[in-house]
């Protein structure tokens, strides 16, 4: 367990700034380290449910936030007029939507 040391009276600002920053860089280091499975001797082995979830988070990441297609032919259908939600559905959501998130709250 390590403690964050406060910075020391004795010392100037500029060098507990370089201490912070070594420091960081060698918490940087570790977890680079602790990756590739090795650090100081020791043996980390990463589960594959990890392996697995550490992928899928690295693909999620790479993935565009949106589909581009898909918004541009929602968009062509709105402007065109082919494209209809019934306001019974609009309803339903909304009384959805208040219940799931607001339910019990008094927001009056």
């Amino acid at each position: 367990m390590k403690v964050n040391q406060q910075p020391s009276p004795q010392l100037p600002l500029i060098e507990q700034n370089k201490i912070d920053r070594n420091q960081s860089n060698e918490k940087a280091q570790s977890r680079v380290s602790s990756k590739s499975g090795t650090h100081s001797g020791t043996q980390v082995e990463i589960s594959p449910e990890a392996q697995m979830m550490l992928q899928a988070s690295e693909l999620a990441k790479s993935a565009p936030d949106m589909r581009r297609d898909k918004v541009n032919e929602l968009r062509e259908r709105i402007q065109s007029g082919q494209y209809k939600v019934p306001a019974e559905q609009i309803a339903d959501r909304m009384v959805d939507d208040h219940l799931l998130n607001d339910f019990g709250k008094n927001n009056l």
